[in-house]
């Protein structure tokens, strides 16, 4: 079973990589166009556009129609917008294993490229023809959105020095769980589910975006770099209120706890407070108590979608737990 699972989620991401990796067809202005192909090419594990088929898929009531594929696409693409913009702000030099675009190009470059790709997304999701579009771009209109929100609330608590869990969980619900939760959504509403399908998706989408984001945290602290595709520690160079952080507030002790927000105030830090840091976090179990967290929400998204069809599920739960154990 896990192997004709495997083999369907690979069929569906070698589909979506496809169409976004071919999608801009134009050359000029070349500065343009470039770095916008430079960035569809990313390899990616297109987790959006694999929840936008998984949730038509889960709910269909006709035959299937490939032009699910241009909305998945268009969730794929409009995640390069957020990434581009992403690496501006936290001015990194490596994404997916490459250079950023504004560390290739330039700033101005980028913001550009990004702008451009949200155009594309749209473009990609206009050609989804089905009854419900207009429903669908409603839910991809406040992903864009939300995800801005998100973007704010992550910049804004850089310059806090205390930030609550539940502060957190609202700041990546918005940056990254919101774009998840609504790539399955638009292929629910493209599916023409009914709404108790809808509500079941949307919080299988919501608890899989807070342990996908969570795991961001863990990976760049725990992770291979080769395989991240990007350098760890980032979170903490850039004084990222992460999850790590956020918990450490509420369990470390004075001496520790001081020891964190001196470090965390630095505008650049040394391997040795980079190093102290993380000794802080395993000191108290940090690490472990993600891993558990992330599997607790593993286990609530696949819980709420036990009201769908078993066979229907199965692909969207074999997902989740993939999601759980990945590497990169």
């Amino acid at each position: 079973m896990d192997k004709n699972l495997e083999l369907k989620l690979k069929t569906i991401k070698n589909k979506v990589d496809i169409l976004v990796k071919n999608y801009i067809k134009k050359n000029n202005p070349i500065l343009l166009y470039e770095p916008a192909k430079y960035s569809l090419k990313s390899e990616g594990k297109r987790i959006r556009g694999l929840l936008c088929v998984l949730g038509y898929e889960a709910v269909r009531k006709g035959s299937f129609s490939n032009n699910i594929f241009y909305a998945a696409s268009s969730l794929e693409i409009l995640h390069l917008f957020t990434l581009i913009h992403d690496d501006i702000m936290d001015n990194a030099d490596s994404r997916r294993g490459r250079e950023t675009i504004h560390k290739k190009w330039d700033t101005n470059t980028a913001i550009l490229t990004g702008d451009l790709l949200v155009g594309v997304a749209y473009n990609s999701l206009l050609k989804a023809k089905f009854k419900n579009l207009v429903y669908a771009i409603n839910e991809f209109n406040d992903a864009l959105i939300t995800v801005c929100e998100g973007q704010g609330y992550d910049k804004l608590f850089e310059t806090y020095e205390n930030i609550k869990i539940k502060e957190y969980y609202l700041m990546i619900e918005k940056k990254t769980g919101k774009l998840i939760e609504s790539s399955v959504i638009i292929g629910a509403i493209l599916g023409e589910a009914n709404k108790s399908q809808i509500n079941s998706l949307s919080n299988y989408g919501k608890y899989i975006g807070r342990a996908f984001q969570i795991k961001d945290d863990l990976l760049d602290i725990i992770a291979d770099e080769k395989k991240l595709g990007k350098s760890k520690y980032g979170d903490i160079k850039e004084s990222k209120k992460t999850y790590f952080y956020a918990k450490a507030l509420s369990c470390f002790n004075s001496k520790d706890l001081h020891t964190l927000k001196f470090i965390f105030q630095k505008k650049s830090k040394s391997d040795s407070d980079i190093k102290k840091v993380v000794e802080l976090f395993e000191k108290y179990n940090l690490i472990i108590i993600a891993e558990n967290e992330i599997n607790r929400l593993i286990t609530l998204a696949k819980k709420s979608i036990n009201n769908i069809d078993k066979s229907k599920r199965e692909p969207l739960e074999f997902l989740a737990d993939k999601l759980a154990v990945r590497t990169y």
